[in-house]
């Protein structure tokens, strides 16, 4: 392993501890508000909502990202004393495959998602070996902990819409589609992430998110369980997205009305 001290790394961080703490803050308030109102009796649009239930999985990306470095330009050079064809000899028959990525894979085969699909010929880096480590790693949940801290968020984000259930819509029709839409996106998102998550953990965390369930995603026809929940999910997902465009056109009189005790906090 490289000797590398922690200051060069926190080095190559574009965003500022001072940028990730404004947004944190930003989050929270707009939590605040949103609770403010709903305990005033106040109105709260589609758009504050949904806002809310993505700050659930911007908080995981904050948690996860908060000391990851962004834009790294400068890359750090592993270098080694052996060549290469020299270490390929010495590991023998399990390097004795052809390589996907690098020369190197039998140390860790299928580590990127990019490298696994079946498009793989026409997605991501096509130079072989690959000139640097892609930026899409099929990673490993390696405890309960990291497990849940993925799948809660992700569920949460669709269920929480789920409080606009009895909300002020435009129309009744837009208020019914808005509701089973919501039950589509929670149903999916929920019986997955429970699917995927227990898979792991049954597998002693040590399958990665495209080789859960002995790898049917990368499969012909098993991966139509995959895509085709995928794809009813995206569509459910644009239809509320449109929903909460414009729902913006007919707003209900306490929309406009403030949480009064707001006006005499600080905010950004």
């Amino acid at each position: 392993m490289p000797k590398i001290a922690k200051d060069e790394i926190w080095d190559k961080s574009k965003a500022d501890m001072f940028a990730k703490v404004v947004a944190t803050f930003q989050a929270i308030w707009l939590a605040t508000q949103v609770i403010a109102r709903a305990i005033q009796h106040l109105a709260v649009t589609l758009l504050e909502l949904s806002t809310v239930a993505l700050m659930t999985c911007a908080g995981a990306a904050l948690f996860f990202w908060f000391w990851k470095p962004l834009n790294v330009d400068t890359p750090t050079t592993l270098r080694i004393e052996i060549s290469v064809a020299e270490i390929i000899v010495r590991a023998g028959a399990k390097a004795s495959t052809p390589f996907h990525d690098t020369p190197l894979d039998f140390v860790e085969p299928d580590g990127y998602t990019s490298s696994q699909f079946p498009l793989r010929n026409h997605w991501g880096c096509q130079d072989r070996p690959l000139p640097r480590f892609p930026n899409d790693r099929d990673t490993r949940l390696h405890n309960l902990p990291t497990v849940l801290s993925l799948t809660v968020p992700t569920a949460a984000f669709s269920l929480l819409h789920l409080i606009a259930w009895n909300f002020d819509f435009p129309t009744r029709e837009e208020q019914l589609l808005w509701r089973w839409t919501c039950i589509s996106m929670g149903v999916i998102l929920g019986t997955g992430c429970l699917a995927e998550a227990t898979s792991i953990v049954v597998d002693g965390h040590s399958t990665t998110g495209l080789t859960t369930f002995n790898g049917y995603k990368l499969r012909w026809p098993t991966n139509l369980l995959f895509f085709v929940p995928g794809f009813l999910y995206m569509f459910s997902r644009m239809i509320v997205i449109v929903e909460i465009v414009i729902s913006l056109r007919l707003l209900p009189a306490g929309c406009f009305e403030v949480v009064q005790w707001s006006q005499l906090l600080p905010h950004i």
